[in-house]
């Protein structure tokens, strides 16, 4: 079972003004095309991060953040250590962003399994034993490297394949995140941010292949083939919603 003390109050303080923290020489743009073999140029604009709504949206960079004393952002160093990267303690948690290349995990979806892997800014896979210690060591996804994720109003809560859940306790020596906690409670969930600009795209995408239909798939519901006439004419009814009536047109005429 994890512990850990009442949600600390230190996590904003209003009017004060923010600091500005200076980057690391790696921007976080660049960790999304190393670990991800992306090439793709991401405006300023576009690149700010917003809270994990959905699970279908664990796929690409991701920021898990805690409201210990003072805040603390998953993180993991170039040796493979897991740890908690303390935060500045006015920076709002709601509105904070990564900055620093240790903060940000590269999520994936692995097909048919209905799990999630978690690559850090060296490429490694996060991994927790049967004990509960973390680490992301591992070029290659095996049995340890396998998460299930459970998206809750309070956050993301991260499941080994041991069934024990990753959890942030806060010791007198410090912070410490491990994978061996019985059950979910406040201690065992992450506020989990997305890059808005990804969800953006995704549901472009989404938009685009709801309003597309193959010629082929038009002549099939035909059952001959279509005229180029026709097949306009068709793709049209598709997107206004009118499709079965058209066919139906296309069939009389043929008759």
């Amino acid at each position: 079972m994890s512990s850990c003390p009442p949600k600390s109050s230190k996590l904003s303080f209003k009017g004060e003004k923010k600091k500005r923290k200076k980057r690391s020489s790696a921007t976080i743009a660049e960790i999304v095309t190393e670990t991800t073999d992306e090439i793709e140029t991401i405006d300023d604009k576009e690149t700010s991060w917003i809270r994990l709504t959905s699970l279908e949206d664990i796929n690409g960079p991701l920021f898990l953040t805690f409201p210990s004393s003072p805040p603390i952002a998953l993180s993991c160093d170039a040796s493979g250590k897991v740890f908690g990267m303390p935060l500045d303690i006015s920076d709002n948690l709601n509105i904070i962003e990564p900055d620093d290349v240790r903060q940000v995990w590269v999520s994936t979806t692995i097909p048919d399994t209905g799990k999630y892997s978690f690559k850090s800014s060296t490429g490694k896979y996060l991994s927790c034993d049967k004990y509960g210690f973390l680490s992301a060591k591992q070029d290659a996804l095996g049995y340890a490297e396998q998460f299930e994720c459970f998206l809750r109003e309070d956050g993301l809560a991260i499941q080994s394949v041991y069934e024990k859940f990753l959890s942030v306790r806060e010791l007198e020596e410090g912070i410490e995140i491990r994978g061996d906690a019985e059950t979910i409670g406040f201690c065992e969930c992450f506020r989990a941010k997305i890059q808005g600009y990804r969800k953006k795209r995704k549901t472009e995408t989404k938009e685009i292949t709801v309003n597309k239909i193959r010629s082929k798939e038009l002549e099939s519901m035909a059952g001959r083939k279509l005229s180029q006439e026709e097949i306009v004419q068709l793709k049209t009814a598709f997107k206004e919603g009118t499709l079965n009536e058209a066919l139906l047109d296309v069939y009389i005429k043929n008759l």
